[in-house]
C-alpha cells in the first residue's frame, strides 16, 4: 500500500471518529434523557435476583433497548431487587435520587451479603449459607448461590470473589442486550448525521487523494486523536488523568473488561451518565472546531448540488453517487466511536512502522 493511500485511510478514519462521536453524544443524551441504562439495569437485576421478566414494550426497545419502566414501589417488600436498591451503598450510585445506571461488582457483593446476613454482627460463611437456604426455591439466584457455596467450601473471601465473577458475567449479558436493542437507533442517528453534514465518503476519498495539503492536515488531526486521552477505556472513565495500559481491553458493565473491543463504550459502569455525557460533549466540540478549520468537503452548499442545466441522466448519476457515499458513511459511523478509535490506533501504528523501516 502506497503512503498516499495509507494517509488517505488514516485521514478518513479520523473523520469517522469525529462523526461517530457525534452519533455517540446524541445517543448518550437520549440515554440520559430517557434513563435507558437505569431501566435496563433494573430489568436485568429483576431477572437475576427475583426471576421476574418485565413486560416488553416494542417501541421503547427500538428507542433504547429497555423493556418498560418499572417503579421500585411496585416491587414487593420481599423483592431482593428492592432491598438491593434500598441499600445505602447502591443508593450512593444513584443521581438525584433516581435509579442507578451502574452498580460496581464490589458494591453489589457487599450489599447482597448485608441483605442475606442481615442482623449478623459478623458475616460468616455459615450465616450466609443459612440465609441462602431460606430463600424461596423458585428464585434463580438461590441455585446459583448454592452452587458457589458448594464450590468454595468454608472460605468467605473465595465466596465473595466467585460471587463477583458471577455478577460480572451476568452484567455482560445485560450489556449485550442493551447494545443489541440500541443498534437500530444508532443507525438512524448515523443516517441523520451523514445526511445533515453531507459527509460523503466517496467525495472525501476523492478530495483527500488529490489534495496533498488537505490530506496532510487531516492525517495530523487524526494522529492527535489517536494520541489523546482514551475516552472509552475503563481507566478513562474511572480515573480521568491516567491512560489505560496498552493491550488492556475495557468493556462493559460493572468494572469488568471484555477482550473483544479495545475501547468499548461502557454500558453500565464507571461514571454517572451526566459526567460521561459532559466528557463526550466536550470532546465533540473540540473535534467540530478542529475539523471545521480543515476545509473537508462536508456541509451543504449550492456547489454540492447538480448544475441547474444538468440533464436527467446526470442528475440521476449524481444522486446515485451521493446516496451511496452518504450510505457508506452512515454504515461506517454506526459502528461507533470506540470501533473507529481502535482502527485509528492500528492504522497509525502501521504507518509509524512503515516510516521506521524506511528510515533504517
Amino acid at each position: 500500500m502506497s503512503s498516499e493511500m495509507l494517509d488517505t485511510a488514516i485521514a478518513l478514519t479520523g473523520v469517522y471518529v469525529f462523526l461517530s462521536l457525534i452519533c455517540t453524544t446524541v445517543k448518550e443524551f437520549i440515554a440520559q434523557l430517557t434513563r435507558q441504562r437505569s431501566e435496563t439495569l433494573l430489568s436485568g437485576l429483576r431477572r437475576l435476583l427475583d426471576g421476574e421478566f418485565a413486560a416488553k414494550n416494542t417501541v421503547l426497545r427500538w428507542v433504547g433497548g429497555i423493556e418498560g419502566k418499572v417503579s421500585l414501589s411496585d416491587l414487593g417488600d420481599a423483592s431482593l431487587v428492592k432491598k438491593l436498591y434500598d441499600h445505602h451503598l447502591v443508593r450512593s450510585h444513584a443521581e438525584g435520587g433516581e435509579k442507578p445506571s451502574y452498580i460496581p461488582a464490589e458494591t453489589f457483593v457487599t450489599a447482597l451479603l448485608d441483605i442475606l446476613a442481615s442482623g449478623e454482627d459478623a458475616k460468616t460463611i455459615e450465616s450466609v449459607r443459612a440465609s441462602v437456604e431460606e430463600l424461596p426455591n423458585d428464585l434463580p439466584i438461590r441455585s446459583a448461590l448454592i452452587s458457589i457455596l458448594n464450590e468454595v467450601g468454608d472460605d468467605l473471601d473465595a465466596f465473595r470473589k466467585e460471587l463477583k465473577t458471577w455478577y460480572n458475567n451476568s452484567m455482560d449479558r445485560v450489556s449485550a442486550f442493551y447494545k443489541k436493542h440500541t443498534q437500530l437507533a444508532v443507525f438512524f442517528i448515523a443516517v441523520l448525521t451523514a445526511g445533515l453534514t453531507n459527509a460523503d465518503t466517496l467525495q472525501m476519498v476523492r478530495k483527500l487523494g488529490r489534495n496533498d495539503v488537505l490530506r496532510r492536515a487531516a492525517v495530523q488531526q487524526a494522529r492527535s486523536i489517536a494520541q489523546s486521552e482514551p475516552l472509552f477505556s475503563d481507566t478513562a472513565r474511572t480515573s480521568r488523568g491516567r491512560r489505560s495500559p496498552r493491550g488492556r481491553s475495557p468493556e462493559p458493565m460493572a468494572g469488568r473488561t471484555s477482550p473483544s473491543a479495545p475501547r468499548a463504550l461502557s454500558g453500565f459502569k464507571a461514571l454517572p451518565d451526566s459526567v460521561f455525557l459532559d466528557s463526550l460533549a466536550t470532546r465533540t466540540k473540540q473535534y467540530v472546531s478542529s475539523y471545521g478549520a480543515l476545509g473537508l468537503p462536508v456541509g451543504w452548499g449550492r456547489a454540492d448540488l447538480p448544475p441547474e442545466n444538468a440533464k436527467i441522466k446526470e442528475i440521476l448519476q449524481y444522486w446515485t453517487s451521493k446516496g451511496l457515499g452518504l450510505l457508506l458513511t452512515a454504515i461506517a459511523i454506526s459502528l461507533g466511536a470506540p470501533f473507529w478509535f481502535g482502527v485509528l490506533e492500528k492504522v497509525s501504528m502501521i504507518r509509524s512502522a512503515g516510516r521506521s523501516s524506511r528510515e533504517k
